[in-house]
Parts: structure tokens; C-alpha cells; sequence
């Protein structure tokens, strides 16, 4: 079979997750399901942030894996989905929320994203 020409040469596998420095430190599969669910049962489902029980919380990491934290159960706590996770978030990454996204799929500024009905309502 002849030598196909490079634009027609098939991409060199890559592995999931290249591009990130904590790729190889995650947990994955059924480990990350069965350290979620001994976080949650250790906790209380309970927030460690505000205290309040709920089942739709989520397996938050005290020191982030990009600032050398480890996937430890002490490294580990249960946070409410909503506000308190989202907060951390928000604080470790330097007070910046993320942009609203509008229905047409580009960003909407805070001031129109706070507006009741969006931006298509004028």
C-alpha cells in the first residue's frame, strides 16, 4: 500500500486529559464513585461549609489538585452543589464568576444577565 500524503495520515493517539498538569493524580471510574460515596457517608451528608444535609451535594478537594493537593480522604469534604461548592470555586480561582452564556450561545454581560427575562426581552 502506497505512503499516504500527511494530510491524509491518521492523528497519533492521545491520551485523555493531556493538557492537564493533574491528569495523572485524578481518580477515575469506579475508584472516584466509591471515594464520592465514603466522603459523603463520612460527612454525614452534611456541608462542611454552611452545615445543611443534602443528598445533591458534591466531593470537594480543601487543597486543589493544581495547588498540590492529593486525592487523600483527609484532602476531602462534601459541599452543598449550589452555593457552597460553587463559591470555593469562585474564591480560589481569584474572585472572578464565570460569564453568563445567552441563548444564542455568546457571552451576556452581568449587567443584562441579571436583568429578569435576559437580553431578548426589550
Amino acid at each position: 500500500m502506497p505512503d499516504l500524503p500527511p494530510s491524509h495520515r491518521p492523528a497519533p493517539p492521545r491520551k485523555p486529559f493531556g493538557n492537564s498538569r493533574t491528569a495523572a493524580n485524578r481518580l477515575t471510574g469506579r475508584a472516584l464513585q466509591r471515594r464520592n460515596a465514603r466522603i459523603a457517608l463520612r460527612d454525614g451528608f452534611t456541608c462542611q461549609e454552611c452545615g445543611r444535609v443534602t443528598e445533591s451535594g458534591e466531593v470537594d478537594h480543601r487543597v486543589p489538585l493544581a495547588k498540590g493537593g492529593t486525592e487523600d480522604d483527609l484532602n476531602c469534604q462534601w459541599l452543598c452543589a449550589e452555593p457552597c461548592h460553587r463559591n470555593k470555586t469562585i474564591r480560589e480561582n481569584g474572585g472572578k464568576a464565570r460569564l453568563a452564556i445567552g441563548p444564542d450561545g455568546f457571552p451576556v454581560s452581568a449587567r443584562i444577565a441579571a436583568r429578569k427575562g435576559g437580553h431578548w426581552d426589550r
